[in-house]
């Protein structure tokens, strides 16, 4: 693995490159063992442009190599076709900008993207009496994914931090189970967003507490690949309470109290036409020491 960072004047450029050789031997249900040796490489290109204090525009190009695991099938109509599955190989392209706010810490990002993922693989409903007992198997998907980000960044001063994001997702299947080329990719919503704010004053009798709410929103989604029936769309809120007990005297120990899923939402959603809850409130409390 090889990487450098260039920097000239306002321009940043980051280089990597890297090779993998990966050595897997693939067992099927009668123990049977099958070798295989894979190898590839995979790097990226970035490239940054400061245009003025503020604005900064970027571009990257890379390319990953993820070797696969575990049988792979041709399909729900295809169960002697199990084999060791070629590794996964991807190329993503994304353009965008970064803006930091005259004068504050506050940051906007915007960005484009494109992924062509090749050799992938997901889970599919089987036969069981077919695939010996199996519910799901692997099969190999090409997926092709665009879309756009905006995340925003924001610190104020009155001890007020906020945060906004929103992703459109456009994944679409280009190979795989039969019926499902050019869909969708099931459970994979094309619109998600949400808002964060922590507050966590700085001074007077909450001195030390932090205080933190949000929102999440999952959009639409299909419940399976061949599109044909879709998941609704969700809302989540979730709450976080912080305190420093540096203002006792004891530097560097901290609470922490999350509590994710506050309204306990356990509807159903559906992937690969199987359908799961939700899992429904949580609430996790840690202590951390720092030194």
């Amino acid at each position: 693995y090889l990487h450098d960072q260039i920097k000239s004047g306002d321009w940043t450029v980051f280089l990597s490159g890297r090779y993998d050789w990966v050595e897997t031997t693939t067992f099927d249900d009668a123990k049977t063992g099958t070798d295989k040796s894979d190898e590839g490489f995979s790097g990226r290109i970035g490239v940054s442009y400061a245009v003025n204090e503020d604005l900064s525009l970027f571009a990257n190009l890379s390319s990953s190599f993820v070797p696969t695991t575990g049988l792979v099938f041709d399909g729900a109509d295809a169960p002697n076709s199990g084999r060791s599955g070629d590794p996964t190989r991807g190329v993503q392209k994304e353009i965008g900008f970064k803006y930091q706010l005259p004068n504050t810490e506050s940051l906007i990002t915007a960005s484009l993207f494109d992924i062509q993922q090749e050799d992938g693989v997901v889970f599919q409903t089987v036969d069981p009496t077919e695939f010996g007992g199996l519910n799901q198997v692997q099969v190999p998907y090409d997926l092709r994914s665009r879309g756009l980000e905006l995340e925003g960044q924001f610190n104020f001063e009155n001890d007020l931090r906020m945060s906004a994001a929103y992703t459109y997702l456009d994944m679409e299947i280009e190979r795989g189970a039969s019926g499902t080329e050019g869909s969708q990719l099931s459970a994979t919503p094309e619109h998600t967003a949400s808002l964060w704010a922590f507050y966590e004053p700085s001074a007077g009798a909450l001195e030390g507490w932090g205080f933190g709410g949000g929102l999440r929103y999952v959009g639409e989604s299909w419940g399976d690949d061949a599109n044909s029936f879709r998941n609704d769309d969700l809302f989540f809120a979730d709450l976080s309470l912080s305190y420093d007990f540096g203002q006792l005297g004891f530097d560097g120990l901290g609470l922490q109290v999350n509590v994710k899923n506050v309204f306990d939402n356990t509807d159903q959603t559906c992937s690969a036409g199987n359908c799961y809850r939700i899992e429904g409130r949580t609430a996790t409390a840690s202590i951390a020491y720092r030194f």
